[in-house]
């Protein structure tokens, strides 16, 4: 199990390194492809728990908002997607099986995981260094909380943070995994200055290091949360060893939308 863990890790990480050093269109797609994975396994969640969410209202939803965005004017896009909730209103009159719950799960889906996945994409395929920096910040401190949090968490950790959620994550893996993603945050923003010439101030460095740790363990929460209610281990089998492309998102997709947010309104 250890072997095919790291295996898939390695060929997943330098798939993504690839991704971002191609950046442009190869960055977009290979985000739309994720996305659309991603919310297959989010709508087969819930129908596992026994919903009847719009699954092929999500795939539909999620390649047509990607590719209108890529290739159509911005109106275009954002009409789609008034269009996509009226077609999922419609649904739910005609559709005797889907109940009120069902439709609710298939929006949450539509912001969760597709239009955050989206931005990220956006954001990554930009030719403005500011974007890239803060799609890299944001992965920065996602990986950072989630390795150094489990490995806080294995060397001292005693209280349970949530266990009726996630009975292994504790409240020492928490603080330790935020207190080492400020420090690679601040290690970032030294390459940043150095590299890219963009000199963000130590003060808001710790903050984004801080809020956007905090925001991504709420993501895996938010997903691990799921699950439970779901009655599943994980959202999918494509990543061996790692579950679903889900299970792989839930932290980045929060810790995004913190820095990207920050770096826009403080910034």
């Amino acid at each position: 199990m250890f072997w095919t863990r790291l295996i898939s890790a390695v060929v997943g990480l330098l798939l993504l390194a690839l991704a971002l050093v191609l950046r442009g269109d190869y960055f977009y797609f290979f985000v739309m492809a994720l996305s659309i994975v991603a919310i297959y396994e989010y709508m087969h969640a819930f129908n596992q728990g026994g919903h009847h969410p719009g699954l092929s209202n999500g795939i539909i939803f999620t390649a047509g908002a990607f590719l209108l965005l890529r290739f159509a004017p911005l109106p275009w896009a954002l009409s789609f997607v008034a269009l996509s909730l009226l077609a999922l209103f419609a649904q739910y009159v005609m559709d005797k099986k889907m109940a009120l719950p069902d439709v609710m799960i298939t929006i949450t889906g539509y912001l969760y995981p597709s239009l955050i996945l989206l931005g990220i994409a956006w954001a990554g395929s930009q030719a403005d260094i500011r974007w890239y920096i803060i799609l890299l910040t944001a992965l920065v401190i996602a990986m950072g909380t989630d390795t150094f949090a489990y490995l806080t968490g294995l060397l001292i950790g005693r209280h349970p943070l949530a266990p009726e959620i996630s009975p292994k994550k504790t409240i020492e893996g928490s603080v330790g995994g935020t207190l080492f993603a400020v420090v690679l945050v601040i290690c970032a923003g030294f390459l940043y200055r150095r590299y890219a010439g963009l000199d963000i101030p130590l003060v808001h460095l710790v903050i984004m290091g801080v809020l956007g740790s905090l925001a991504g363990q709420i993501g895996d929460l938010f997903a691990s949360k799921i699950k439970r209610t779901c009655g599943i281990k994980d959202f999918g089998q494509i990543l061996p060893g790692h579950g679903g492309i889900m299970d792989r998102i839930d932290s980045i997709t929060f810790v995004f939308i913190v820095v990207a947010s920050y770096m826009a309104v403080v910034l």
